[in-house]
């Protein structure tokens, strides 16, 4: 996501609080954006298929429908319209087309971490958290400004399988020693030392694999992790407070937008980049080497 895409989400969630103008770096007001009664994102594919596709139609004729209308391949592969119109064994309804895009859609979540300040005159002004949760980065304020903030937008987490898997071991083991428990009384047979033994066995092995199960948060490791943060997914922040303009108006002043996970991306695809282009200097070099090919230049 591009920075000014960041900024146009965190003026709209700004907006959602009510925030009718912000003060720029010259201390003059800026006007905020009515917010949108739209979503901030959008599906194109869902448009599409709202606009032009009818009610029933054929996989191929929605395929072509929605490409021939602007769609992006990527965007009919991550919203699971491709799996759908392929695995279609005849004609697929418009209501299914728009339920399985709009379970699909960007979804942005909002965490709202507030404080209040006790004493802005001194140094190191002290702060006492309500509401949202407690702030992480007071002390990384311009002078002057009161009601600070902190905003967090997210994207869904990934829930991680292991933790389902531990709650089915623990389930079976508590059934376990239940029956170990219910036939402790019981007349010994030969069947009824088989069936211990079968259980004794399989409890066993339940063990072991719980020992190999890494504790977790109960997150996917998937899941992006900022080092500013201890929420997951977290796609930017906004940092903001109030201030007063020469015409003593209430402004909103932003202190900071970022991505952690914009920086992460864009630190990634160089690193990609840049052992691709040694990658293939390696291999051009040995070519050349063999007289495969004719470096005119390097």
């Amino acid at each position: 996501m591009s920075n000014a895409r960041i900024r146009q989400v965190a003026r709209q969630a700004l907006a959602r609080l009510g925030v009718k103008r912000f003060a720029k770096a010259d201390g003059s007001p800026e006007p905020i954006a009515k917010p949108d009664k739209a979503p901030v994102f959008y599906s194109h594919a869902e448009r599409v298929i709202h606009e032009k596709v009818p009610n029933s139609a054929h996989p191929d004729q929605v395929r072509k429908t929605l490409l021939n209308n602007g769609v992006k391949p990527e965007e009919m592969k991550w919203s699971g319209l491709e799996d759908h119109l392929a695995t279609a064994t005849g004609p697929v309804k418009k209501t299914d087309l728009l339920e399985r895009v709009r379970d699909g859609n960007v979804k942005v979540g909002e965490v709202l971490k507030k404080s209040e300040p006790q004493d802005m005159s001194g140094p190191a002004p002290g702060w006492a958290s309500v509401g949202g949760g407690e702030t992480k980065y007071d002390e990384y304020q311009l002078p002057g400004g009161t009601n600070y903030h902190e905003m967090l937008l997210t994207l869904p987490t990934k829930p991680n399988p292991t933790v389902d898997r531990k709650k089915e071991i623990n389930s079976r083991l508590e059934f376990i020693q239940n029956e170990h428990d219910r036939l402790g009384g019981e007349h010994v047979t030969d069947e009824l030392k088989m069936y211990r033994k079968k259980l004794y066995e399989e409890r066993q092995g339940l063990v072991n694999e719980l020992s190999k199960i890494p504790d977790s948060d109960g997150q996917s490791d998937d899941n992006f992790k900022s080092s500013h943060w201890s929420e997951p997914n977290v796609l930017a922040h906004i940092r903001f407070n109030d201030r007063e303009g020469t015409n003593g108006e209430k402004l909103l002043h932003v202190e900071e937008v970022q991505s952690d996970w914009g920086q992460e991306h864009r630190k990634r695809r160089e690193r990609i980049l840049s052992e691709l282009k040694e990658d293939f200097k390696s291999i051009t070099d040995k070519m050349s080497k063999d007289g495969l090919i004719t470096k005119e230049c390097d």
